[in-house]
């Protein structure tokens, strides 16, 4: 579970600003939207909103950041940490930070701060009520502290190292030792998910095939949704898959009869981010796996269709369901950009409603353009929702919980006419003028 993330110099965020998942107890909406059975109540799910350039998507960076941070070592080879910092300030050398306190059995906080030299810190926390616990503090190529089990070994491994952080060089050269870090390592690499406005998932066709509850949830959400009538993955022997396709040029998919080992995907066919097609080896056969949906037509009739058939609404809301489905039922914290991208405001609307009154395990969070998802009477709790807005070049996020807004309100009607700030601030056009624009 994600308590709190602290930004400070990232990107559009300069000032220190804070995004978290406390709720307010004076709110007497939707209490089933509080999990209470942990060490402090937590919310299941946040929408932040603001106009475009605002720095909602610089939001969601700050938990990708943090995530390929901790689990790959080799991060630093493909991001310039420089592109970072916050760029509209006279100050080069304050570093950029990012905090974020979260539980995975206990709770803990880390932090890392990068200017040139890398500073990180972990400790267990103590929740407001107790001091925090140091587990480690790395600074450049230094580190000290009770969860460090090589001194010597840590200081030379990060002077071979010195852009990675502690905890991804830990997986191959283990420096660090508890299980308080391998609680923190997994939190970072299992528990957050975040999928970007360009996330896809290569092996979608696999997933499903192998995990039939995953499957079935799937089709459920497609069924009552009424985006079609479910679908279902068919195998073919790749020869007679290849038959049916007309002669369109598939040679690249044989890969000139690579061998394919048992249990792995020869290829995973993408075209237009769509995971097409996979192969695998079954049974000493190439066998080729692919998405047929169910449609009703005329006079009853039923067919099925392949997924270059079908929209870019229900390809993205393919990618969307695992992620809704592992907040749910594995406690995942999922983090989404522009969840509303290619969506009808029906649609996104029940798709949150199902995951708010969902028995989940896990938390969303998610940034979004449709205001119809405020409605404090329906859908959401206004400690739920955050906006985001520039101020002199700098991003400011706030949450609608510090608004006097009263149970009976309608938020989004506030909201639309600008009494909360959030939304875009539109000059006048002038059809006459000079350069057209005023």
């Amino acid at each position: 579970m994600l308590l709190r993330l602290i930004m400070k110099n990232f990107l559009s965020f300069y000032d220190e600003t804070v995004f978290d998942m406390f709720p307010n107890p004076k709110r007497e909406h939707f209490t089933s939207h509080i999990y209470t059975d942990g060490v402090i109540p937590l919310l299941k799910e946040a929408a932040v909103y603001g106009s475009n350039a605002s720095g909602k998507t610089n939001l969601i960076k700050a938990f990708q950041f943090l995530k390929f941070f901790v689990t790959d070592k080799d991060f630093h080879r493909r991001a310039d940490f420089e592109d970072y910092r916050y760029s509209l300030s006279s100050d080069d050398n304050r570093p950029f930070e990012l905090m974020v306190e979260f539980q995975r059995g206990r709770t803990y906080i880390y932090k890392v701060m990068i200017n040139g030299n890398i500073d990180e810190t972990l400790w267990l926390s103590g929740l407001g009520r107790d001091e925090n616990r140091l587990l480690f503090h790395r600074s450049g190529t230094v580190i000290e502290g009770p969860a460090v089990i090589n001194k010597e070994s840590s200081n030379a491994l990060l002077e071979k190292s010195s852009r990675s952080s502690v905890l991804s060089l830990n997986r191959d050269f283990p420096v660090l030792g508890g299980e308080e870090v391998a609680e923190v390592f997994c939190w970072f690499s299992d528990t957050l998910t975040v999928a970007t406005l360009d996330y896809q998932i290569s092996t979608l066709i696999a997933m499903l095939s192998e995990n039939k509850p995953l499957l079935d949830f799937t089709n459920n959400l497609l069924v009552w949704l009424k985006v079609n009538e479910g679908l279902e993955v068919k195998e073919l022997e790749f020869n007679k898959w290849l038959e049916t396709k007309n002669g369109r040029n598939f040679a690249k998919a044989t890969r000139g009869g690579v061998v394919i080992p048992d249990g792995y995907k020869l290829l995973a066919g993408q075209k237009d981010r769509r995971n097409e097609f996979n192969i695998v080896k079954k049974d000493g056969k190439q066998v080729v796996q692919e998405f047929l949906f169910r449609e009703k037509g005329i006079d009853g009739h039923h067919g099925y269709m392949d997924i270059d058939s079908q929209s870019d609404g229900t390809v993205r809301l393919l990618t969307l369901i695992p992620l809704i489905y592992e907040a749910i039922k594995n406690g995942r914290v999922v983090v989404i950009d522009e969840i509303d991208n290619s969506f009808h405001s029906e649609l996104i609307f029940e798709l949150i409603r199902f995951y708010a009154e969902s028995n989940s395990t896990g938390q969303l969070i998610f940034t979004t353009h449709e205001t119809r998802l405020m409605n404090q009477q329906l859908l959401m709790r206004v400690d739920e929702m955050w906006k985001v807005e520039k101020k002199y070049g700098s991003s400011v996020l706030s949450s609608f919980n510090d608004y006097k807004i009263h149970g009976t309100i309608n938020v989004e009607h506030g909201y639309r006419e600008g009494r909360f700030g959030g939304i875009p601030d539109i000059g006048l056009y002038e059809k006459d003028a000079e350069h057209g624009i005023q």
